[in-house]
């Protein structure tokens, strides 16, 4: 067995156990004299202490999450405009309902129509950060927003908000 480089089973810098073959320390990096050469490494271009095999796959979640958002701030523009194309009729309505009961109605609804602007704003922002997996922080503040953006039947919004929220949630770790 002269041809042959001697059996390296631990690193002469720090100790550690080498398993057979590696050309590099996988704790300090220091290169093993009489390895194999690195040519010959199963992984040719990464060194063997660079291999992280406990990395999470990506999920489809934060897509589905912002789209998901971006379609509830869709359902708050469209609220929005709703309340402000029909708020004449709209407020007549409620102050007969009311007979004069609610003073500034007018500007509750515009009020409302506001918000409704400032949560579809804020959904999709949300949306948008998670479809490109930015800023985790502001995706759920987005989607807690669409919460609140209603629809013709007052649920669409905040279903697809919730369902976002959950997404979000359960994909926490995709985030930076």
């Amino acid at each position: 067995m002269e041809g042959q480089p001697p059996k390296v089973d631990f690193c002469y810098r720090c100790g550690e156990y080498l398993r057979p073959g590696v050309t590099f320390c996988p704790k300090c990096g220091q290169p093993i004299a009489g390895a194999q050469p690195a040519s010959s490494y199963p992984y040719p271009g990464a060194p063997y202490h660079t291999y992280q095999p406990n990395q999470q796959a990506r999920t489809n979640k934060p897509l589905w999450a912002g789209i998901l958002l971006m379609l509830a701030g869709v359902v708050g523009f469209v609220m929005a405009a709703f309340v402000l194309m029909f708020s004449d009729d709209l407020l007549a309505e409620v102050q007969e309902m009311y007979q004069d009961q609610l003073p500034n109605l007018d500007a509750i609804i515009m009020a409302m129509a506001g918000f409704w602007v400032f949560a579809g704003a804020m959904s999709m922002l949300g949306g948008l950060c998670a479809i490109k997996r930015r800023y985790y922080a502001l995706a759920v503040i987005g989607s807690i927003m669409a919460l609140f953006t209603g629809g013709v039947l007052l649920f669409e919004g905040s279903l697809m908000g919730l369902i976002a929220l959950v997404l979000l949630l359960t994909s926490r770790r995709e985030f930076p």
